[in-house]
């Protein structure tokens, strides 16, 4: 019943990214099969080149190895693990978050030069035809 409890908890937490719960049974004195130990594979890989999809899945794992009521050795380490991989696709996450900022901000620095540039140009143009209206006109009253 423990056993059973215990790997059912794994598997209903870990959705998606847990397998079904497998057994291995002893027949006891009285002739009946009792499950004495159990597993549930549950899926730890990060998902390539997806830091926040990671970071989501291993939330879950990490709910899911220790959803049973007395979590084992190996449910611990699971559960390290999942943090771990966590931990690292944050720092993926947060360095990539940079980048895009780092670049949005080259990209409108760059928006910024060619406008202040254009404007120059255009008040140049501007400048140069009204002096030269200036001109014509002085020339005409002379």
């Amino acid at each position: 019943q423990e056993v059973r409890a215990h790997e059912q908890a794994h598997a209903r937490t870990g959705g998606p990214y847990a397998g079904a719960p497998s057994y291995e049974f002893e027949r006891g004195p009285d002739g009946k099969l009792y499950a004495v130990s159990g597993e549930v594979q549950i899926d730890t890989a990060p998902i390539e080149g997806d830091p926040a999809a990671t970071i989501v899945k291993m939330e879950v794992v990490i709910r899911a190895a220790l959803a049973p009521q007395e979590p084992s050795g190996q449910d611990s380490r699971v559960a390290a693990e999942a943090r771990a991989a966590k931990a690292e696709a944050q720092t993926e996450l947060r360095k990539k978050n940079q980048e895009e900022a780092r670049e949005t901000s080259e990209a409108n620095q760059s928006v910024d030069e060619s406008a202040h540039s254009r404007a120059s140009d255009a008040y140049e143009s501007a400048e140069s035809l009204a002096f030269t209206a200036i001109e014509a006109a002085f020339n005409a009253a002379a």
